[in-house]
């Protein structure tokens, strides 16, 4: 169990439903009628996100709470389980390289994020090949607080995601820090649409 950080695991690629259903959702941004967003990219399990308006976000939350998906999960952290992010890559407007530390606002630091490839043996195309997912520990505690530094720093690479208002969903075991599962999970407030009539 790791205990000095978050840390990456690469998984095999999914079963043939799951490749599927992820093929399926990444082929969505390149639909005739879309342009793709930032906010296309992030929070894609989460049904009030900006991303849930054109991908099945029901759909991705089944797939994070897959058994199998979370089972590198489970070595790297231990049986209770908290999800908080996905995520496609690669993402055309997050530059920031290295430094997956910043994307878990949680203390103590630690988790995981759950790379999973499932366009291996696909038809070459533009798009995502990858799907990403971010765990951590539910006996580590997830900061609300938007002036906290890494919120902060959140905000200045990534404006479009309220890494602070995340809802958090606990996918195995108990949670053991008194964690906020109250916080983000409402409809999104009215915003202006591209698209009249939509």
């Amino acid at each position: 169990m790791s205990t000095s950080g978050p840390i990456f695991v690469r998984t095999a690629p999914p079963p043939p439903a799951w490749q599927a259903f992820l093929r399926d959702q990444a082929a969505r941004l390149h639909a005739a009628d879309v342009t793709p967003r930032p906010w296309h990219w992030r929070a894609l399990h989460n049904p009030w996100s900006r991303a849930a308006a054109l991908f099945d976000a029901w759909g991705f939350l089944d797939l994070c709470s897959d058994a199998a998906l979370l089972q590198p999960v489970r070595t790297a952290i231990g049986d209770d389980i908290i999800l908080f992010d996905s995520f496609w890559l690669p993402d055309p407007w997050d530059e920031g390289g290295n430094g997956d530390a910043l994307f878990f606002p949680v203390a103590p630091l630690a988790g995981v994020t759950l790379l999973c490839d499932f366009a291996a043996g696909a038809a070459a195309g533009p798009g995502p090949t990858a799907f990403g997912a971010r765990y951590f520990p539910a006996t580590a505690r997830y900061l609300r607080d938007p002036a906290h530094p890494a919120h902060m720093a959140l905000m200045e690479r990534l404006p479009w995601v309220n890494y602070a208002a995340m809802p958090l969903w606990l996918v195995a075991g108990e949670d053991r820090a008194g964690n906020d599962f109250v916080t983000g999970f409402n409809p999104r407030a009215a915003f202006w649409s591209e698209a009249p009539g939509f």
